[in-house]
């Protein structure tokens, strides 16, 4: 028999582009490339189609009684009234028959033969290093989300700071290269959406929706990470530079110009604890933030073995002063004083506008810097260009746009 045109348009509009030969009244239609097939029976202005497959049926609910015998092989058939709901049916059927088996196990074969043996090596050993990440992750982060705590191992995951691929083989296993999160803190992690402070403090990307911040995030300025060491900083600096997405879609270095800031702070803070020393840095931000600048990070002007600064447990101070004292004997700088302060660098961007304007006012923008970064407790000694260039162009005179 031959289908009405219009059955076999639906049919063919579905992807059953091939009509085979008839069994009894029924019209056997496949797919290209496939050994996908159903039969078609037409049924006044509608049709009923059977299939062999009894899981397909259960898609479709209760199936349809026939007063013609069904086809050899098959196990039921539905009815659809129109020729608009039998292409529904067969789009939906086509769908299924590359989800059902033994489709996937052959679109399996197909894309491993497709891979070379060097290629199926390195990824058996990105699975294999990644599952030894997330076990290390685990112990080192005792199990819960570094930043909200959740303890629930089947909805935590490794997240690499600095991307598996864009890693050498030893950053791809150091533990302080990633931190363990919630799912949906992954998920905005591993795509930019958020990132972290040098503070540990969690930063949300303007090109996040409002609507999704308030439904992942709605403690985003409250949010931190806790526990970050010395050895997290270039990893989450990293982050920052390249995964995080800024307003322009591009990372956050573009458009902004890292700088950094020589001062010194109050000797008292050193001796406080390291949720007030992580207080402090947090009003340092706000300060930096109402000149146009980011905090990127703040660390002893001592080398980092003898930084109490980022300490987690609270440091001697009369140790640190004996260490300070020891160095500046060593450098033969006797002109300084530990008593005014304690010495410290602060890493921070500012915006690359600053060097298209003359020199007066980034002379004035500088000295906005030490202004709003005193009202912190910081009183700054020096801001210069983390570039190295001689002659800096924070202060050259006056030149062109940057």
């Amino acid at each position: 028999m031959t289908l009405p045109a219009l059955l076999r348009k639906a049919a063919g509009d579905a992807g059953f582009d091939l009509i085979f030969d008839s069994d009894g009244e029924w019209q056997r239609v496949g797919v290209s490339g496939t050994s996908s097939a159903v039969w078609i029976l037409p049924s006044g202005v509608g049709a009923q189609f059977a299939v062999a497959d009894e899981a397909i049926l259960r898609e479709f609910g209760e199936t349809t009684w026939t007063d013609v015998p069904l086809p050899s092989g098959a196990a039921g058939a539905v009815r659809c009234r129109t020729a608009e709901d039998l292409h529904r049916a067969l789009s939906r059927v086509r769908v299924l028959f590359a989800q059902l088996p033994p489709a996937p196990q052959e679109r399996f074969a197909q894309r491993l033969a497709a891979v070379d043996s060097t290629e199926t090596e390195a990824l058996v050993k990105q699975r294999v290093g990644q599952g030894l990440f997330r076990e290390m992750l685990m112990e080192y982060w005792g199990g819960r989300c570094a930043v909200t705590g959740l303890d629930v191992p089947e909805l935590l995951r490794a997240s690499h700071a600095k991307p598996w691929k864009e890693s050498d083989d030893r950053e791809r296993l150091d533990v302080y290269n990633g931190l363990l999160l919630a799912v949906h803190l992954d998920a905005l992690f591993d795509k930019g959406l958020i990132t972290f402070e040098a503070d540990g403090a969690l930063r949300c990307s303007p090109q996040l929706p409002t609507d999704a911040l308030n439904l992942l995030v709605p403690d985003s300025g409250s949010m931190m990470v806790e526990r970050l060491t010395d050895m997290h900083q270039p990893y989450l600096a990293y982050h920052r530079s390249y995964v995080f997405r800024s307003s322009q879609g591009a990372p956050e270095a573009v458009g902004h110009y890292a700088v950094l800031i020589v001062g010194r702070i109050p000797t008292a803070v050193i001796r406080s604890s390291y949720k007030e020393r992580q207080h402090f840095v947090s009003a340092i931000r706000h300060c930096l933030a109402a000149s146009a600048s980011t905090l990127r990070g703040i660390r002893s002007a001592l080398p980092e073995a003898l930084d109490p600064l980022l300490a987690r447990d609270s440091v001697a101070f009369d140790e640190e002063r004996a260490a300070v004292q020891a160095l500046l004997h060593r450098r033969g700088d006797q002109s300084s004083n530990a008593d005014l302060g304690y010495s410290v660098v602060i890493e921070a961007d500012i915006p690359v506008a600053v060097f298209n304007r003359p020199s007066s006012q980034r002379a004035a923008f500088l000295n906005g810097i030490r202004t709003v970064l005193l009202e912190a407790g910081v009183e700054v000694d020096d801001i210069c260009s983390a570039s190295g260039l001689t002659p800096d162009p924070l202060v050259m005179p006056d030149h062109g746009a940057y």
